[in-house]
């Protein structure tokens, strides 16, 4: 068994890693914070201008965009589709909501 002194390095260690993830799961909820306040304000402009809040030409475009961006980080592109599906899908129904 370890010593007590290598187990309370490990475990400050951990926690400072945990503390960096929690760091960053707040950014990422703040970015996706902002998206969803673009996307409403698009869907305002969308239903001023009676424009179809589905894009399907945009939502290719957004697809093969996190396509590079996910070999760009070496992120699973399966994973970053999945991901970004649920983002889109809840922008779209804010869109439909009229901004």
């Amino acid at each position: 068994m370890k010593d007590k002194e290598y187990m309370s390095n490990l475990l400050s260690d951990i926690n400072k890693l945990r503390k960096q993830i929690n760091d960053l799961d707040e950014s990422i909820v703040k970015l996706i914070a902002k998206r969803l306040e673009i996307s409403q304000q698009i869907g305002y402009l969308k239903e001023q201008n009676e424009i179809a809040i589905y894009d399907g030409k945009r939502e290719d475009e957004l697809r093969q965009f996190y396509s590079k961006l996910s070999q760009v980080y070496m992120v699973d592109e399966e994973f970053i589709h999945e991901v970004f599906s649920v983002i889109i899908k809840k922008s779209r129904l804010i869109q439909m909501k009229g901004g």
